[in-house]
């Protein structure tokens, strides 16, 4: 079973995850009212409130599921698709930004233990799931220390593990161009992964939808 790490962050909030430069400046400036806006202020109440120390990678995951009223169908004969031993890939669009993964997350590792996540660095924050995840900065695909962690992910694969990924490494948004909501262009990560690894490559559709006020300010942005 997986551990955690016993200590928890002192508060969660979009000021923590904020890149370097001028966006930076501004998120710290905007955190209390994006805090609100995004609802980061009641997940940190939550946090707060129901996580516990020492909590497991599986009963953090059950907990954060029963509390947030997180429930989804899905098609087994996906799973069946899953080998029972040895490395596989698994990619899926990312339509939530978070709330899918911890979905997916419950749903995988009771189908097998060892299963990562290639992750957002801006979870980190939830320190209960380090071993869950390989962090990278998504945003940022130039960024020569994601080296490390892609590193780490063909590793983990080489070695007979699950890798789960979303490649277009962030949340799906509205896209003027198509006039609907849908995953940006995905990145190169599954290729290069597929091909340091030639392990099974199973597909993933995720079917869901943030609110209508997420795609306004996404677009804002």
């Amino acid at each position: 079973m997986m551990k955690s790490n016993s200590k928890k962050p002192y508060k969660i909030t979009i000021a923590a995850f904020q890149p370097p430069g001028i966006f930076g400046v501004f998120l710290n400036f905007f955190s209390p009212l994006l805090d609100l806006l995004l609802g980061i202020k009641k997940i940190n109440k939550l946090y707060q409130k129901h996580i516990k120390p020492e909590m497991s990678v599986t009963d953090f995951l059950d907990k954060s599921l029963a509390v947030l009223n997180i429930r989804g169908d899905f098609d087994k004969s996906q799973l069946e698709q899953i080998p029972k031993t040895g490395p596989v890939l698994i990619a899926a669009n990312h339509p939530l930004g978070g709330l899918e993964g911890l979905l997916l997350a419950y749903i995988l590792l009771e189908y097998r233990s060892d299963v990562k996540f290639i992750a957002n660095i801006a979870l980190s924050a939830f320190r209960e799931l380090t071993d869950l995840f390989i962090f990278t900065n998504p945003l940022m695909t130039s960024n020569s220390h994601n080296v490390v962690p892609v590193k780490r992910a063909v590793q983990w694969m080489k070695e007979g593990h699950v890798l789960m990924v979303f490649p277009a490494g962030r949340v799906s948004f509205y896209q003027k161009e198509i006039d609907k909501i849908s995953d940006g262009d995905w990145q190169k990560l599954v290729a290069i992964l597929y091909k340091s690894c030639k392990s099974p490559v199973v597909p993933l559709y995720i079917h869901a939808q943030n609110s209508k006020l997420f795609y306004f300010l996404g677009r804002i942005y």
